[in-house]
């Protein structure tokens, strides 16, 4: 009996595990998807970046951002850096210093300056124009997919091993189940049946 219920547990933790494993790989293809057709460029970025001066953590993640992937602003060869018009920071007509072309190992404080204000022809020489995320879009199908598609077969092949787990498990506690109900017949049967004792009802006379 603790077998069996050790199998029925181990099925049942292996068919979460099964619909987790699902779920991570309807995931990872969708996610494939949306980097494939290139959805993300969609999005409107504005709403993370217009509070750039303001907000430590905002100014913190674009930082890092622009500068590992030599980029200004959203979306857009040659014009991404334009996003910043719509930020605090574009007021002043300026960019972060992030954006700035790094010709040493650090850029110039405060060389994002007066960018917006300049023509589209000298702002080039000073800070990276293209969007972050036209410039991640290579790097994501070049990276990224090939990853997630890797994510997506291993995991259907552990997802297809998991569910003959549960299912040799199961059919083996229906074995196990059935074993014992026959062992219980054949024991009562070779035991044989008690027989009813009756008490003799002593005969009256005539």
């Amino acid at each position: 009996m603790f077998r069996r219920c050790n199998l029925i547990l181990y099925s049942m933790l292996m068919m979460i595990i099964f619909v987790v494993q699902l779920a991570g790989i309807f995931a990872a293809m969708e996610l494939r998807s949306i980097i494939t057709r290139n959805e993300y460029q969609n999005q409107n970025v504005n709403a993370y970046l217009n509070d750039y001066k303001a907000n430590s953590a905002t100014r913190a993640r674009w930082d890092a951002l622009q500068k590992e992937f030599n980029c200004c602003g959203g979306v857009g060869f040659n014009d991404g850096y334009t996003a910043w018009r719509n930020a605090d920071i574009g007021l002043d007509n300026a960019v972060p210093d992030s954006c700035c072309l790094r010709r040493e190992q650090q850029p110039e404080r405060n060389c994002g300056s007066e960018r917006l204000s300049e023509s589209g022809v000298t702002v080039d020489q000073h800070i990276h124009t293209h969007g972050c995320l036209t410039v991640m879009h290579p790097k994501l199908e070049g990276q990224v997919v090939p990853i997630l598609l890797g994510y997506a077969g291993v995991g259907t092949l552990l997802a297809l091993l998991q569910l003959l787990c549960v299912v040799f498990a199961f059919s083996y506690s229906s074995s196990i189940a059935r074993y014992r109900k026959h062992d219980d017949a054949k024991s009562f049967r070779s035991n044989g049946a008690p027989t009813p004792h009756h008490p003799s009802v002593p005969s009256t006379p005539r």
